[in-house]
């Protein structure tokens, strides 16, 4: 599946469900990861809210991050070479998605969203929305 419209779907769908944005969105993802859904469950439960409640990277961008480190893991590689690789995939997803809202931070993040009125709730559904599209592109990019 690469229709990127399918991917914001179904991380809204796990995201209204109950799912926090770390997991809406790696789940969105699971069909490229050749990984189970309840590892993938497992594995980003605590990084929602901005790290574990803490407010820090948005748990979104941190889902993004994930899915570009298991697309770009290649065991072939040196450590440091796949390491790069990831790196530069990182940091090209976070400047895409601060260049939209300013800043990766959770914390900050609801500041802009609540000077808006915008609900929690409501930016974070934008946050996993813009993770997946701008995912979705880079992967689109790549195939």
């Amino acid at each position: 599946m690469s229709n990127i419209e399918d991917r914001r779907k179904i991380a809204l769908d796990y995201f209204n469900s109950r799912m926090n944005c770390t997991q809406s969105v790696i789940l969105a993802f699971k069909d490229v990861l050749n990984v189970s859904e309840e590892s993938l469950i497992a594995i980003s439960s605590g990084f929602g809210g901005g790290m574990g409640g803490l407010g820090k990277t948005c748990g979104a961008v941190t889902g993004a991050y994930m899915v570009l480190s298991m697309i770009e893991y290649n065991p072939n590689l040196e450590n440091s070479i796949a390491s790069k690789k990831s790196y530069s995939s990182v940091r090209r997803f976070n400047n895409l998605f601060v260049e939209k809202y300013g800043t990766d931070s959770c914390k900050e993040l609801s500041s802009i969203f609540r000077s808006k009125h915008v609900t929690r709730r409501q930016g974070c559904v934008s946050c996993v929305e813009e993770a997946v599209r701008i995912l979705g592109e880079m992967i689109d990019s790549v195939d």
